[in-house]
């Protein structure tokens, strides 16, 4: 299960489906209302908010909602799926997810990376380039914000484990 605060509300992601808690004064007062029965969020780290815009990943595809309204924005670049665990892990903890980093949506759908800019509304996919490199990038996300060092001129840092290794 997912929740997000959009619009005054709250949006509730369920495995297969999406409802909306809505309520003016009183929270005793609140009605849910299923707003999407077929699309919800796969897994705890399925739901983004960008703007005025919320980002979800229902199995292979992502959804950009707007108004209650879903679309989906991967029709053009779908998810190759290779689940096969990197050399030296033993487990895998989210085998898809998406994140934020500054105006890029990056999703990993088992072993794919993916990076969907939200201004140019482009996809790429991002990949290790060095064959000759230990380092497997497919081990990436998802991106959680680690610490906030406010007024100490230092940058956010986020951590993006994946896999248990060995």
């Amino acid at each position: 299960l997912n929740v997000i605060v959009y619009q005054d509300n709250l949006l509730l992601f369920k495995g297969e489906s999406t409802h909306v808690l809505a309520y003016d004064l009183d929270p005793v007062d609140a009605i849910l209302r299923e707003i999407n029965p077929v699309v919800g969020s796969t897994g705890g780290f399925g739901v983004v908010q960008y703007e005025n815009t919320v980002y979800t990943m229902h199995r292979n595809k992502i959804y950009e909602i707007t108004n209650f309204n879903f679309a989906s924005i991967n029709i053009k670049v779908p998810p190759v799926f290779d689940n096969a665990l990197p050399t030296g892990t033993t487990a895998r903890y989210e085998p898809q997810h998406i994140s934020l980093l500054g105006e890029r949506l990056i999703t990993r759908y088992y072993n794919r990376t993916y990076s969907f800019h939200l201004r140019t509304r482009t996809w790429s996919e991002w990949d290790k380039t060095d064959v000759t490199s230990t380092i497997e990038w497919h081990m990436f996300g998802p991106l959680v914000r680690a610490r906030n060092l406010t007024g100490s001129g230092l940058d956010n840092y986020y951590t993006g484990y994946s896999f248990d290794v060995s």
